[in-house]
């Protein structure tokens, strides 16, 4: 995890890339990782607002980590101005399980952006929201993606 104190920010995404894919709590030497040292290090890279490729990359990892901890910052991100870091968000706290934070959640079902929108329903399908599967059904209609399909 060296490379997480590396200069430069798309090492930084590569290795939070990486870093999600494994789970963290199953690796064996050489590859342990001390989750809350190095945990701090991705909960800063949180705030790196001039690459938001770092910030959707450092949510995706503290999601599979299962950084429960980080919830309410996660949470902050769901009002980004990036799609990339809404979406993670949203799946993020899907994968930790914040069935607390649903009702911040559900206003991304009607973002402009689809994948916004595809990563609330995921999150609130692992979050088992019942109550909202009208709406996400309501995206997966023909009759909504008619007119972009013919564009």
């Amino acid at each position: 995890m060296a490379a997480l104190d590396d200069s430069d920010p798309k090492i930084w995404v590569l290795a939070l890339d990486k870093l999600s894919r494994y789970k963290i709590d199953g690796l064996k030497p050489p590859l342990q990782i001390s989750y809350p040292k190095k945990s701090q290090r991705i909960v800063k890279l949180l705030d790196y607002e001039k690459n938001s490729s770092v910030q959707s990359a450092a949510v995706k990892a503290l999601g599979k980590m299962g950084a429960k901890e980080q919830v309410d910052k996660i949470v902050s991100l769901l009002s980004s101005p990036y799609s990339d870091v809404q979406e993670a968000a949203a799946v993020a706290l899907g994968e930790l399980k914040a069935k607390e934070q649903v009702d911040k959640i559900v206003p991304l079902l009607s973002s402009q952006n689809s994948s916004v929108q595809s990563a609330a329903a995921v999150a609130l399908g692992a979050l088992e929201a019942k109550e909202y599967a009208d709406q996400i059904a309501f995206l997966l209609l023909p009759s909504r993606h008619k007119n972009t399909e013919n564009k």
